[in-house]
């Protein structure tokens, strides 16, 4: 009887853990990249196409706001804000650290609702374009390490894509 009730909180807290350090190893891993690549001015005008593609965040905002999903818009809202003010100088800063989390978050409140907010139905659309999109990011960090910016640039940006995706099949859901 009390498993039930710790069970939920137990899986979260571990969640977190893995979470915060994951999270803390990826940020020094990528702090260090950019102390690397500080002289090399040409790299961000390659990111560019990163900094148009975070207004593709726009369209599933407004899908959210005209399906009355109010946090769903809100999160997703704050995402492509912090995206945006990310991408336009994509120097290692506080900026980048709270696009990640902040796109972290958004991610995971999103599943959570796709899991156990809306109609199972749902499942069968949103995780598998959720699941490519959470899959591809490592690998675009992975590319981004060995510098090949080229491969990492479309890796995010179908990242982009897939979320932006991702979200507008969850504004159109239905709650149980």
């Amino acid at each position: 009887m009390y498993i039930k009730k710790i069970s939920p909180y137990g899986v979260g807290l571990i969640t977190s853990l893995f979470y915060i350090y994951f999270s803390i190893l990826e940020e020094n891993e990528l702090k260090l990249l950019d102390v690397q690549n500080l002289n090399e001015k040409e790299n961000i005008s390659k990111f560019k196409s990163l900094y148009y593609s975070s207004y593709l965040g726009i369209f599933p905002t407004l899908f959210c706001y005209y399906n009355n999903k109010k946090i769903l818009f809100f999160t997703h809202l704050m995402t492509t804000f912090t995206s945006i003010n990310y991408w336009r100088n994509p120097k290692y800063s506080w900026r980048r650290t709270l696009d990640v989390h902040t796109t972290r978050l958004t991610v995971l409140y999103n599943i959570y609702n796709a899991l156990f907010v809306y109609y199972p139905s749902l499942h069968y659309t949103y995780i598998p374009v959720m699941s490519l999109c959470c899959l591809s990011y490592p690998y675009g960090i992975y590319n981004y390490s060995n510098k090949k910016y080229l491969n990492f640039i479309n890796i995010h940006l179908l990242c982009q894509i897939l979320g932006c995706t991702s979200t507008v099949i969850l504004s159109f859901s239905k709650p149980k």
